[in-house]
């Protein structure tokens, strides 16, 4: 690969005791950080936005990102259980794999169904009524394969009680309150799926949803609110739930010994709905939502006075059709030797429905615009086209040199056009099979979503908004020390333009950040023990009209540390084995953002914060046999008291919680 690379095997998976998708990243990749806002989200080196919309995450090569928003929380809503490996390329990759790749991609693997033969299911339970159910099934024929999974994740989240004199109280009404960190419920998340191959072609199906309970609510004012006496509506409860269909068929067919050609149709249709809580009490003047709502539209803005149970819903409803081809050839030059890829991708997006509701008394919808410019956005259409092409040519077995080109064009639902070529280059020297090393340029984008260019109330769109750009400059070594143990360095500069601001309200560019850092990776395995540490150090070189304080990043660590090892106890029990995860980080220092943030009856916005470093410890047991699995897991089990910045202010994070799981094996 032209550059770094993290791969996160199945074994990993299990010693790390991850819960979710962010536990894993967090865990094993450098340069993924955990931020707070409305969604489960992260940031890769510094860069990040209201959702996680800067790192494309795929599965088996397929875009996961919503095509109306960028973004894919990395939590519940995509399933572990049927995972083989995920490669993680760190760094920009828009030369292959275009929008949305602008820091970093996940590529997630699944398993085939003679990797399962057989069947597997798990039940899991935990404090604060935390629930999980999986299945896994797959088997392998002669010239066909299947793998069906299903995984369901529900929890009431971590409970803690606030007074107005707390340190993590907001609001201006003092009032005491409970808050949530973590809730998935009311309807849980979900991940359900079939693969199936039969000789050269492969046709999968998958069904996901996820929905996190917010902290506090994720409108208007910052303050707690009850989250138990707001009415289901289209379904579920406060949050921001996507529930994803996705039909795909892929194709690859050997045309001699040397060319190789695949393609593949995807169709993607997307639900969203964004349960925004307003206030349990709104005190006047602030009780005049519809000047909030609709500051240009003077039909609605004086017309909606609430001052109980105030909340709104937002959704919509958009389809994607994508398609793509590949052709890929070895050749040989004399001594030397190579591969070319060529490939054309095609796409089109139709936001066909949305619809806007404003309620009171927790229960009561007084209003309701459905495929109306004033209620969420203008619907729209838009239709791209990407031609690219990368070449790996080998001098020599210790030198390659591996470059790409991408050209994107988007005609965006208005009738403007974005063009963006994305190239890569790397030079990568093997001196021998101990150590290798590799320099490579890349330029990546993310073009901003449709749902921020179109959006005509509470983000307030811009159509002038233009892709976010990033030119990344890496130097990596990996070295295998022993059989056993294998260290990986790298240094990074990156330099974004067009960042899009981090403060809710203001989704315009921003300007620029400039990034340096260190990141290492040493690795050790053998058959009864596994350890892995990833280390990240990063500072802020320059940076104009982004969140940042000095040379920190606003609610970013300059300096993370994870450890994650496994060990089996053979000479008590065999088969049983004791992991353990550390995690430090180093503080985190930024500003609240948002005009209605507030407390002691002062506004709380620009105010600095200073989150001190924080030491998580997780300790775990798990018994493997061949009937199956038993396992015991008790996060900060210190109980450490932590909070992660994000958009907003600082959040309060789960204190001591536990997981217990058993699953069976039916061969």
């Amino acid at each position: 690969s032209p550059v770094p690379v993290t791969l996160i095997t199945e074994d990993m998976i299990k010693a790390s005791g991850a819960k979710n998708l962010r536990d894993l990243l967090m865990t094993f990749v450098p340069g993924i950080t955990p931020l707070e806002g409305e969604e489960c989200n992260v940031s890769m080196r510094g860069i990040y936005a209201l959702s996680q919309e800067n790192i494309l995450i795929m599965r088996d090569g397929h875009r996961l990102n919503s095509y109306a928003t960028n973004s894919i929380a990395p939590d519940y809503r995509i399933a572990l259980n049927n995972i083989k490996q995920i490669e993680v390329l760190r760094g920009p990759a828009s030369s292959l794999y275009g929008n949305v790749a602008l820091t970093s991609v996940v590529n997630i693997i699944t398993k085939s169904g003679s990797d399962v033969n057989g069947l597997r299911a798990t039940y899991g339970m935990g404090d604060n009524n935390t629930y999980k159910g999986e299945i896994l099934f797959g088997k392998g024929f002669i010239d066909s394969e299947i793998l069906i999974w299903g995984s369901l994740y529900a929890s009431d989240g971590y409970k803690y009680n606030i007074s107005p004199d707390d340190e993590d109280f907001y609001g201006l009404i003092k009032k005491d309150g409970t808050m949530y960190v973590d809730g998935y419920n009311n309807k849980p998340a979900f991940d359900f799926g079939m693969k199936y191959r039969w000789k050269d072609l492969t046709l999968t199906l998958s069904h996901q949803h996820g929905k996190r309970v917010q902290a506090y609510n994720s409108l208007y004012f910052y303050s707690l609110y009850d989250y138990d006496k707001y009415s289901k509506i289209n379904g579920t409860k406060p949050g921001r739930s996507v529930t994803t269909t996705n039909a795909i068929a892929d194709y690859t067919i050997s045309l001699n010994d040397n060319t190789s050609l695949s393609a593949s149709l995807s169709c993607n249709f997307e639900k969203t709905d964004i349960y925004s809580v307003l206030g349990d009490s709104l005190p006047y003047p602030y009780s005049n939502i519809g000047l909030v709502l609709h500051p240009t539209n003077p039909y609605i803005k004086d017309s909606l006075i609430i001052s109980r149970g105030a909340f709104c819903v937002q959704g919509w409803d958009n389809v994607n059709v994508e398609g793509e081809i590949r052709l890929a050839n070895s050749y040989k030059l004399g001594k030397a030797k190579g591969t070319i890829l060529v490939g054309a991708q095609m796409g089109y997006f139709n936001s066909h429905y949305n619809y806007l509701s404003i309620g009171a008394n927790y229960d009561g919808v007084i209003m309701t615009a459905i495929n109306d410019e004033n209620s969420v956005y203008k619907n729209g259409k838009e239709n791209s086209f990407s031609v690219y092409g990368q070449i790996k040519h080998y001098f020599s077995p210790k030198v390659i040199l591996n470059g790409g080109l991408r050209y994107d064009h988007k005609k965006r639902y208005d009738d403007r056009e974005m063009n963006v070529i994305s190239p890569r280059m790397a030079l990568i020297y093997i001196p021998n099979e101990k150590w290798n090393t590799k320099l490579s340029y890349a330029h990546s984008y993310v073009d901003a979503s449709f749902f921020y260019r179109a959006s005509s109330t509470l983000y307030l769109g811009n159509t002038d908004l233009n892709p976010q750009h990033m030119d990344s400059y890496q130097l990596s070594s990996t070295i295998r020390i022993t059989p056993n143990l294998i260290y990986n360095g790298n240094i990074f500069y990156n330099h974004s333009s067009d960042i899009m601001a981090t403060n809710i309200g203001s989704q315009r560019e921003s300007g620029i950040l400039d990034m340096v850092g260190l990141e290492s990776i040493i690795s050790y395995k053998d058959k009864n023990y596994f350890a892995n540490a990833s280390v990240l150090f990063q500072k802020k070189a320059k940076a104009r009209n982004y969140s940042s304080t000095g040379s920190h990043i606003s609610a970013i660590p300059d300096f993370v540390c994870h450890i994650s090892s496994e060990k089996e106890i053979d000479k008590l029990v065999k088969g049983l084995w004791f992991g353990l995860n550390l995690s430090y980080s180093t503080k985190q220092v930024g500003q609240m953002s948002g005009s209605f943030l507030f407390k002691n009856g002062e506004s709380l916005a620009n105010m600095p914060y200073e989150i001190p470093s924080s030491c998580l410890l997780d300790l775990g047991l798990r018994y493997n046999e061949v009937w199956g699995e038993l396992s015991f897991r008790c996060y900060n089990i210190l109980n450490h008291t932590y909070r992660l910045g994000g958009h907003r202010a600082p959040i309060l994070q789960q204190g001591r919680n536990f997981l217990a799981t058993l699953s069976i094996n039916l061969h």
